[in-house]
Order: C-alpha cells, then sequence, then structure tokens
C-alpha cells in the first residue's frame, strides 16, 4: 500500500503582518474613473442571447469548506434562502454605511401576456 506524501510548503509563502510593500501613492490620490451615465436598459433581442447571464456578470467566491460549512450554517440560522443572497445582504450593509445605495437584484422578466 501507498503512503501518501505529507504536504510540503514552501517557506516565505505566507505573507507575514506588516510584510506587504509600502504604498508609494497615498489611495486618496490614485485616480478615479469618471462616473459613468445610466445607460437605458437594452430590450431582449428575439432571438438573440437573453437571460441571467447576457443581464449580469458573475462573481466567484471560494471558500474552504469548512468556512463555507459556517457560512451556509449563518444563513440557514438567519432564514435567508441561499448563501448567495446572505453576501448580498452583507453587501447591501457594507454599501449602506457608506451611504450607498443596496446591490440591485436581478430579476427574470416577465412572460409578456398574449
Amino acid at each position: 500500500m501507498e503512503r501518501k506524501r505529507p504536504t510540503v510548503m514552501a517557506s516565505g509563502l505566507l505573507a507575514r503582518p506588516g510584510g506587504a510593500p509600502a504604498r508609494t501613492t497615498p489611495v486618496e490620490d490614485l485616480p478615479r474613473p469618471a462616473p459613468r451615465a445610466e445607460e437605458p436598459a437594452k430590450p431582449p433581442v428575439p432571438g438573440g442571447k437573453n437571460g441571467i447571464k447576457a443581464a449580469t456578470m458573475g462573481t466567484t467566491v471560494y471558500l474552504l469548506p469548512r468556512e463555507h460549512k459556517r457560512v451556509r450554517r449563518l444563513a440557514l440560522d438567519m432564514d435567508v434562502p441561499s448563501v448567495h443572497e446572505l453576501l448580498l445582504l452583507g453587501l447591501d450593509r457594507l454599501l449602506a454605511e457608506r451611504g450607498e445605495p443596496s446591490i440591485e437584484r436581478y430579476s427574470q422578466p416577465r412572460p409578456r401576456k398574449v
């Protein structure tokens, strides 16, 4: 029977407190992109690519398995429908502290009545 080799980590890979390089330009002095004017929503194109993938940008969050279990348990304890919604609620709270509006949720387009 084969023995599994122990995990080996190269020394110096993990960041140490205060080990980050010093920033030469204060964050406040960095250029910021100019705010864009609100673009009108484009109507769905018949026969075109519509739906959530066309209307949104995906973001992936990677969690360690034990952290994922903790976050999933928190969502269940708080009676939040999903971990996705729990993360959005947290972002809403952070944005509210800055006086910004909450994140707009994607909603499926309703079928047209004929």
